[in-house]
Protein backbone atom coordinates (compact mmCIF):
# COMPACT_ATOMS: atom_id res chain seq x y z
CA UNK A 1 0.00 0.00 0.00
CA UNK A 2 2.86 2.40 0.79
CA UNK A 3 4.34 1.74 -2.66
CA UNK A 4 0.99 2.52 -4.28
CA UNK A 5 0.81 5.86 -2.45
CA UNK A 6 4.37 6.75 -3.49
CA UNK A 7 3.65 5.93 -7.14
CA UNK A 8 0.42 7.94 -6.94
CA UNK A 9 2.25 11.00 -5.59
CA UNK A 10 4.99 10.76 -8.23
CA UNK A 11 2.35 10.54 -10.98
CA UNK A 12 0.51 13.57 -9.63
CA UNK A 13 3.69 15.60 -9.25
CA UNK A 14 4.21 15.55 -13.03
CA UNK A 15 0.85 17.29 -13.51
CA UNK A 16 1.22 19.85 -10.74
CA UNK A 17 2.90 23.17 -10.18
CA UNK A 18 5.12 23.74 -7.17
CA UNK A 19 2.73 26.17 -5.51
CA UNK A 20 -0.08 23.57 -5.61
CA UNK A 21 1.75 20.88 -3.61
CA UNK A 22 0.73 20.54 0.05
CA UNK A 23 1.85 18.29 2.85
CA UNK A 24 0.63 18.06 6.40
CA UNK A 25 0.89 16.26 9.68
CA UNK A 26 -1.61 16.05 12.49
CA UNK A 27 -3.41 14.29 15.29
CA UNK A 28 -6.88 12.76 15.32
CA UNK A 29 -9.04 11.88 18.32
CA UNK A 30 -11.48 9.09 17.48
CA UNK A 31 -13.51 6.34 19.08
CA UNK A 32 -10.50 3.99 19.20
CA UNK A 33 -8.06 6.56 20.61
CA UNK A 34 -5.56 8.99 19.20
CA UNK A 35 -4.00 8.65 15.75
CA UNK A 36 -1.21 10.57 14.13
CA UNK A 37 -1.44 11.30 10.42
CA UNK A 38 0.74 12.32 7.51
CA UNK A 39 -0.79 13.70 4.32
CA UNK A 40 0.67 14.70 0.94
CA UNK A 41 -1.21 15.93 -2.10
CA UNK A 42 -1.90 18.54 -4.71
CA UNK A 43 -4.53 21.19 -5.20
CA UNK A 44 -6.28 20.73 -8.54
CA UNK A 45 -7.43 24.13 -9.69
CA UNK A 46 -8.98 26.45 -7.16
CA UNK A 47 -11.43 24.10 -5.44
CA UNK A 48 -10.30 20.43 -5.51
CA UNK A 49 -7.52 18.74 -3.57
CA UNK A 50 -6.37 15.14 -3.91
CA UNK A 51 -4.09 13.69 -1.23
CA UNK A 52 -2.60 10.42 -0.11
CA UNK A 53 -2.56 9.89 3.65
CA UNK A 54 -1.28 7.51 6.31
CA UNK A 55 -2.64 7.21 9.86
CA UNK A 56 -1.58 5.02 12.73
CA UNK A 57 -3.04 4.50 16.18
CA UNK A 58 -0.73 5.67 18.95
CA UNK A 59 -1.72 2.88 21.34
CA UNK A 60 -2.76 -0.13 19.24
CA UNK A 61 -0.81 0.58 16.05
CA UNK A 62 -3.65 -0.01 13.53
CA UNK A 63 -2.32 1.52 10.31
CA UNK A 64 -4.64 3.19 7.81
CA UNK A 65 -3.66 4.43 4.34
CA UNK A 66 -5.67 5.79 1.46
CA UNK A 67 -6.83 8.78 -0.56
CA UNK A 68 -8.52 11.95 0.64
CA UNK A 69 -10.59 14.04 -1.79
CA UNK A 70 -11.40 17.56 -0.66
CA UNK A 71 -13.65 20.26 -2.15
CA UNK A 72 -13.43 23.92 -1.14
CA UNK A 73 -16.90 25.38 -0.53
CA UNK A 74 -16.01 28.86 0.68
CA UNK A 75 -12.84 30.94 0.86
CA UNK A 76 -12.51 34.33 2.54
CA UNK A 77 -8.98 35.77 2.44
CA UNK A 78 -6.77 33.17 4.16
CA UNK A 79 -9.60 31.06 5.65
CA UNK A 80 -11.32 28.27 3.69
CA UNK A 81 -14.16 25.86 4.52
CA UNK A 82 -13.82 22.40 2.92
CA UNK A 83 -15.78 19.16 2.74
CA UNK A 84 -13.94 15.91 2.21
CA UNK A 85 -14.37 12.23 1.45
CA UNK A 86 -11.74 9.85 2.79
CA UNK A 87 -11.32 6.28 1.61
CA UNK A 88 -8.66 3.81 2.64
CA UNK A 89 -7.65 0.44 4.04
CA UNK A 90 -7.31 -0.19 7.78
CA UNK A 91 -4.94 -2.86 9.08
CA UNK A 92 -4.69 -4.37 5.55
CA UNK A 93 -8.15 -5.91 6.10
CA UNK A 94 -10.97 -3.37 6.13
CA UNK A 95 -12.05 -0.79 3.58
CA UNK A 96 -13.30 2.49 5.05
CA UNK A 97 -15.08 5.44 3.45
CA UNK A 98 -16.15 8.40 5.57
CA UNK A 99 -17.13 12.07 5.09
CA UNK A 100 -15.70 15.06 6.89
CA UNK A 101 -15.26 18.82 6.95
CA UNK A 102 -12.45 21.16 7.93
CA UNK A 103 -11.41 24.79 8.09
CA UNK A 104 -8.03 25.81 6.69
CA UNK A 105 -6.47 28.91 8.24
CA UNK A 106 -3.18 29.99 6.70
CA UNK A 107 -1.21 31.98 9.25
CA UNK A 108 1.61 32.67 6.79
CA UNK A 109 1.86 32.24 3.03
CA UNK A 110 3.10 28.63 3.26
CA UNK A 111 2.03 27.55 6.75
CA UNK A 112 -1.47 26.91 8.04
CA UNK A 113 -3.54 25.03 10.57
CA UNK A 114 -6.65 22.99 9.84
CA UNK A 115 -9.11 21.83 12.53
CA UNK A 116 -11.75 19.41 11.30
CA UNK A 117 -14.17 16.59 12.02
CA UNK A 118 -15.00 13.24 10.39
CA UNK A 119 -17.94 10.89 10.79
CA UNK A 120 -16.47 7.46 11.59
CA UNK A 121 -18.31 4.47 13.04
CA UNK A 122 -21.41 6.67 13.55
CA UNK A 123 -19.34 8.88 15.87
CA UNK A 124 -17.60 12.18 15.24
CA UNK A 125 -13.81 12.16 15.34
CA UNK A 126 -11.90 15.44 15.62
CA UNK A 127 -8.56 16.27 14.07
CA UNK A 128 -6.09 19.09 13.71
CA UNK A 129 -3.40 19.33 11.04
CA UNK A 130 -0.47 21.60 10.33
CA UNK A 131 -0.29 22.29 6.58
CA UNK A 132 2.81 23.18 4.58
CA UNK A 133 2.60 24.53 1.01
CA UNK A 134 5.66 23.88 -1.11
Amino acid sequence: MKNLIIIFLIFLSFNSKAQNFESGTGLESSRVGYKYMVQMGIRLGNKWQLSAYYKSDLNKNFPEAGILTQFRILKIKSIAFNVQLTSGIVNKQFIVVYPGANIEMFLFRNLGISPGANLRHKKISYNVKVIFRI
